[in-house]
């Protein structure tokens, strides 16, 4: 189960770190997140805790400036999923 997703800054811009925080149920030992085209892993920090950090490359095309929707998906050992998703601004 997903408990909270947070995803900090609010408003990206290039050059920006955005950083993605999820809490979950300690049964969860895998979280994905992406947009349609691309999809990675969390990293596990603790139980029921994960985490990733990037850097948005400075030089973004004007193009990809938009609202994203994020789907963070959490596994549980027995194969079950859940969903959760946000919406990130790229400035």
């Amino acid at each position: 189960m997903i408990y909270a997703v947070w995803a900090t800054p609010k408003i990206i811009h290039g050059g920006d770190l955005v950083q993605w925080t999820v809490r979950t149920s300690n049964d969860v030992t895998r979280v994905t997140a992406g947009i349609p085209a691309y999809e990675f892993n969390l990293q596990r920090r603790s139980s029921g805790r994960f985490w990733t950090a990037f850097r948005i490359p400075p030089d973004v095309p004007p193009f990809f400036r938009r609202d994203y929707r994020i789907v963070v998906t959490a596994f549980r050992g027995d194969g079950a999923t859940t969903r959760a998703s946000l919406t990130m601004r790229f400035q």
